[in-house]
């Protein structure tokens, strides 16, 4: 949930680097990553605790331990679910593919099409 911004000053202006929108191709990452870590290494202690100390603020006034709450509290009920049941049971008795493909094969029978049925007018025109 870390929202990494970094400023970097450029001649003419400051320049916002996001780490969350940033691509970096697979044999970069590591060294994008010392990169962007040998940078924020050079902030001062105090400024980062206290820009951290914000964050948290604000994660909590958006609702972070009412949400964390409500979440343990319908996980438990969901785990006393017999579908959550049978699911478990499944996956011990024929492993856990078994399981996924019993979850799955629910949702793939309830599968309708969404918009005009493109067979419709072949139907019809026929008659």
């Amino acid at each position: 949930m870390a929202y990494a911004t970094i400023l970097t000053e450029t001649r003419d202006r400051v320049r916002y680097v996001t780490l969350n929108r940033s691509a970096v191709p697979a044999d970069q990452l590591a060294d994008e990553v010392h990169h962007l870590a040998s940078r924020v290494a050079m902030i001062p202690h105090d400024l980062l605790a206290a820009n951290k100390g914000i964050v948290n603020k604000a994660i909590e006034l958006m609702g972070r331990t009412m949400l964390q709450e409500a979440a343990r509290e319908t996980d438990a009920i969901a785990h006393r679910n017999r579908a959550a049941s049978e699911f478990a049971r499944s996956g011990r008795e024929q492993g856990l593919r078994a399981a996924l493909a019993w979850r799955d094969d629910r949702f793939a029978r309830s599968v309708r099409r969404v918009g005009p049925d493109p067979n419709e007018g072949a139907r019809t025109r026929g008659t």
